[in-house]
């Protein structure tokens, strides 16, 4: 990692805290031993990891060493395939897996299934990342694109680049949309009290999400998403910014306690069926749609909803037809 350089804009935040938001790929007790081995400085001074920093210090990172690359293993699953060819493989992940390894990753992420089930895989991004185009989120199921070849790979790349790649997300959310359809154009940022959330934010990455709902199902909504842009828990924080996040979605405010907030009887007739989403939250990818980088032809492959979401959306169009 090169020399890198902050200054801070928030009062009374811990130094390790500070570093913490802006270099996400080292862990907290990684930046804590390098601080105290005097590789970061304040204003041109050693300090402690719990230093508390003031507005307009300034904040220098020395070259750090690489941390230890994890040892990859290939671990047998049991992969849902919805297309394959020579070139690229189309899968259909499952909430709860990770897709590649991280910082505090332990258990086998969707890369070990990949490497034990294929011959060949891209390494454009890397070792620990093999055919890997895009990713998901951990609780996020549906469609994900692999690249067996290198070329295959660049090419595809390209076409997300440009945003030539359609994707549609189903997604059930809280609340009903004041309008059925709408353009969600809000720059993302990375929180600062916790670096694995981001946060609306005018001084973030431009995002950009296309919406529709599709059916209003007791106090939730049906949505398709079409993201423009790929910015890390787009969807998410866009839902939550508009009071209507991802139900089962923890981390940006929409847990199973909002039910709290309505009437007993609601929540006796919901809460039986709401269950699969304790451990997930529920957007699924159901569309991905590309050229094929070697024939031309407009591939479209669509991954069906789980059976436990699409059970409980059957519960909840069933309890919509009662009140109709």
């Amino acid at each position: 990692m090169s020399l890198k350089q902050f200054i801070v804009d928030q009062p009374d935040t811990r130094l390790d805290v500070f570093l913490a938001t802006f270099l996400p790929e080292c862990s907290r007790s990684r930046l804590q031993k390098i601080i105290r081995q005097g590789l970061v400085t304040v204003d041109g001074r050693v300090q402690r990891p719990g230093y508390r920093l003031r507005p307009g210090e300034q904040v220098l990172v020395e070259a750090l060493p690489e941390p230890d690359a994890p040892v990859l293993e290939p671990v047998p699953m049991d992969l849902d395939i919805l297309y394959e060819d020579e070139a690229l493989v189309v899968i259909n992940k499952p909430a709860g897996l990770t897709v590649h390894p991280g910082v505090g990753t332990t258990d086998p992420t969707l890369v070990a299934g990949l490497m034990a089930h294929f011959n060949s895989l891209s390494d454009v991004n890397g070792k620990l990342r093999p055919g890997l185009v895009h990713r998901l989120d951990r609780d996020t199921s549906g469609a994900l694109l692999i690249a067996k070849t290198n070329s295959v790979h660049v090419a595809l790349a390209e076409q997300f680049q440009q945003r030539t790649v359609k994707k549609r997300y189903v997604g059930l959310t809280w609340g009903h949309w004041e309008r059925e359809a709408g353009t969600l154009d809000f720059s993302l940022q990375r929180k600062r009290s916790d670096p694995t959330a981001y946060r609306v934010s005018s001084r973030g990455k431009r995002a950009v999400t296309v919406y529709r709902v599709v059916q209003e199902l007791s106090v939730f909504s049906l949505v398709d998403f079409y993201p423009k842009t790929g910015r890390t828990h787009q969807i998410r924080v866009h839902a939550a910014h508009q009071n209507h996040p991802i139900v089962g979605d923890e981390k940006y405010d929409g847990g199973l306690a909002r039910l709290k907030g309505y009437l007993p009887e609601v929540r006796r007739s919901l809460e039986p069926h709401l269950a699969p989403l304790q451990s997930r939250h529920f957007l699924h990818a159901a569309q991905l749609q590309f050229l094929h980088p070697h024939s031309g032809e407009l591939l479209s492959i669509e991954a069906p909803l789980p059976d436990s979401l699409s059970s409980l959306l059957d519960h909840l169009k069933q309890v919509q037809a009662s009140l109709e």
